[in-house]
């Protein structure tokens, strides 16, 4: 029994789940809830430990004060525990509750366990393993057709894997070779108009992939979800460097949304100089800003004026957004 936890354990390791220990939004603590839900290290060396001293009744014990406090890694392992009879007594129902709670945040493993399990417990034709199996198909793209193909023989390797899953490996290995449109389609729709718990990390992974092949729209939607933290939580990294990606692609909803978090000054450096800059070249390529451009103006003294006048006729240069660095938070991580 040990063995088998000291194997799911490497494997959700190698399965390479985020921990997150400080949000970057304001430089402190992540709000509890978020902390809870990503941050593995409050309770994962101790759990560890207790594993190696082959503890069940402490490992137990630490994995249901994880996750009472919302920890997605913690749900994994107990269903994990509670589908192969580790520490506990065999529960496919229990295994499927802690399952769900990470596939409606947007990991792939447990909505692909889920599917195998319905296909496992119910059959090819229960709706629950067609569903999950579906559902699992589009959070796959959160690491590609490659890692899953070596991933997949992990999944319950006692049984058959479910030829729903089988499809979905297939469906994603095409939609991988899509262009850059299809696949940003897919992620606006997500975004846009899917009523899954998921939709908005899902709507972050195929967006991703579209930013890869070079969609510019893709970019501007990425960066508004890491700095706006719409379904995702911020990460300014991955935000500006999304941001600065579709300015230079001229994207005027870029542009906007640059001036407002820079006049700000919240998730980014205050910048009124680069404010306005980005509304002088939003109202270039037609955006009704006269306001806000007399708004931000205000606080620039006459030189700062022609310096921006001067960068911005350059159409080599482009706004820049500043934020003071602190701990990397992983791109596309729920937030509620």
């Amino acid at each position: 029994m040990i063995a088998k936890i000291l194997f799911t354990i490497g494997f959700i390791v190698f399965l390479g789940v985020s921990a997150v220990s400080a949000d970057e939004t304001n430089g402190g603590a992540l709000h509890l809830t978020e902390k809870s839900i990503h941050d593995d290290t409050w309770w994962h060396p101790e759990y560890k430990e207790a594993v190696s001293n082959r503890d069940c009744v402490t490992v137990m014990s630490i994995l249901n004060r994880a996750q009472k406090a919302g920890n997605i890694r913690a749900h994994n392992l107990l269903g994990e525990f509670y589908w192969d009879g580790i520490c506990v007594g065999k529960d496919a129902q229990k295994a499927e509750h802690f399952y769900r709670y990470g596939a409606e945040r947007g990991k792939p493993w447990g909505a692909a366990n889920l599917a195998q399990i319905r296909y496992i417990e119910k059959g090819e034709n229960d709706s629950l393993a067609i569903e999950w199996a579906n559902r699992a198909r589009y959070s796959m793209m959160d690491r590609g057709i490659k890692s899953w193909k070596k991933l997949f023989p992990f999944l319950h390797p006692n049984a058959p894997l479910s030829p729903h899953l089988k499809q979905a490996l297939v469906w994603l290995e095409k939609r991988e070779n899509d262009d850059a449109n299809a696949l940003f389609k897919i992620g606006k729709d997500f975004l846009n108009n899917s009523t899954w718990p998921e939709s908005k990390v899902l709507a972050c992974y195929w967006l991703r992939t579209a930013e890869t092949k070079g969609h510019i729209r893709a970019s501007y939607l990425r960066a508004r979800q890491y700095l706006l933290g719409e379904g995702v939580l911020i990460s300014k990294l991955a935000g500006v460097n999304a941001l600065h990606q579709a300015m230079r692609g001229e994207d005027i909803d870029a542009y906007l949304l640059a001036a407002q978090i820079m006049e700000q000054g919240r998730v980014v450096n205050q910048s009124y100089y680069y404010a306005y800059f980005a509304l002088i070249r939003a109202q270039g390529l037609g955006a009704e800003v006269t306001e806000a451009i007399q708004r931000v103006a205000a606080h620039l003294d006459k030189v700062q004026l022609i310096d921006v006048s001067r960068d911005e006729r350059d159409k080599s240069r482009h706004p820049r957004v500043y934020y003071t660095h602190g701990p990397t938070v992983s791109s596309c991580l729920y937030s509620s």
